[in-house]
């Protein structure tokens, strides 16, 4: 777009103020901050958008100038304002890259930990759920088996003739029934 502006083409400084001002806008959002008109501050960002504002000034400038005077003699000078606040521009946004590739690298690491965490807590719960199943597993073996012991020794007493032998009864459930039977 600059090019055709600076060739004659007026209509073109409409569409090169815009992407400036988008660029600029773009530039704030992305930094957070509010830079105010002549306000120079550090930083990558803040650089691009200051360069951003003197080359729409330039930019300005020059319009004006090819209007009032049709020598073209700022051609030179702009050509040197562009070329400069490109190149400070691409340092900006370079700086700004990296910038955002080191906060994503920061956030990956960070994620990566929290996984890492969460895959303990989640082993830690299956081998105490494990845990938990056989104690309860056993628990309810020695529940069930005890009674069917006592069974057992009484059918082993009565089979060597002691007739008068009682099985004690702690359950109403089937195996206490069974015991009530067989006494």
């Amino acid at each position: 777009g600059f090019e055709k502006f600076k060739n004659g083409n007026e209509e073109d400084i409409s569409v090169i103020l815009k992407y400036i001002n988008r660029g600029i806008e773009l530039s704030k959002f992305l930094d957070g901050v509010v830079i105010e008109e002549g306000e120079e501050e550090d930083g990558s960002v803040r650089d691009f958008i200051n360069n951003a504002r003197r080359f729409k000034a330039a930019v300005v400038g020059y319009a004006e100038e090819k209007e009032y005077d049709f020598s073209g003699m700022g051609a030179h000078e702009m050509d040197e304002v562009v070329l400069s606040a490109t190149i400070e521009a691409n340092k900006a946004l370079n700086l700004l890259i990296e910038d955002i590739h080191s906060d994503i690298q920061k956030a990956s690491e960070v994620m990566n930990e929290e996984f890492k965490k969460s895959q303990i807590i989640s082993l830690v719960g299956v081998g105490m759920g494990v845990v938990a199943g056989l104690m309860t597993s056993l628990f309810l073996a020695r529940a069930l088996s005890k009674p069917i012991r006592e069974l057992e020794e009484g059918t082993q007493k009565l089979a060597h003739g002691e007739l008068d032998y009682r099985v004690k009864v702690e359950s109403t459930d089937e195996i206490g029934r069974l015991g009530n039977s067989f006494n």
